[in-house]
């Protein structure tokens, strides 16, 4: 039998699924999109109950071992198409609408990762400014940079790093 490979082993993110069918309290399935050198960025586990997501104190700390993963009957690579899609349905149960004042309302704001600050913007219309790259998993978040700096404002925001809000209705309506 030969080893399992990703999908697509030359993408700097790899994504795993792992499902069991078990009717217990344990995860029925559990998302995984881990880096190149095995750091976790996001975690999902989806139970019975809801949805779990990975706080903070085990993201990114320790690697883990995609290949060695694989090997589990109950796991298997997924594209990021699909590890997208499948957050994308899940993200709303992280509850992160709460930590916008206004969801319907444009928004600029500014959180920290490490040394760098992120400038964000909540934007409800999807209206296309330049310069403005939308942040991984999102639908209205979007981040001032290119998709490097959307990566980590996808980690600070998954992270509930705070989040300094200014409302951009005055410069929505000039």
């Amino acid at each position: 039998m030969s080893p399992l490979t990703l999908s697509n082993p030359s993408s700097a993110f790899q994504y795993l699924r792992v499902c069991f069918g078990t009717e217990t309290s344990e995860p029925w399935m559990t998302l995984y999109e881990v880096d190149a050198a095995g750091l976790v960025h996001r975690h999902v586990q989806v139970h019975a109950e809801g949805c779990r997501f990975a706080p903070e104190d085990i993201l990114m700390v320790s690697p883990v071992n995609p290949s060695s993963m694989l090997t589990h009957p109950s796991a298997e690579p997924i594209d990021e198409a699909m590890f997208e899609l499948l957050w994308s349905e899940l993200a709303p149960d992280r509850e992160f609408l709460f930590r916008v004042p206004n969801p319907e309302q444009l928004w600029e704001g500014y959180t920290r990762l490490g040394d760098q600050t992120i400038r964000l913007m909540w934007n409800p219309d999807g209206i296309d400014i330049g310069g403005w790259t939308a942040v991984p998993g999102m639908d209205c978040l979007y981040v001032l940079g290119d998709q490097r700096v959307a990566r980590r404002a996808c980690a600070a925001v998954f992270m509930d790093r705070p989040i300094r809000w200014t409302s951009m209705n005055a410069l929505a309506a000039a």
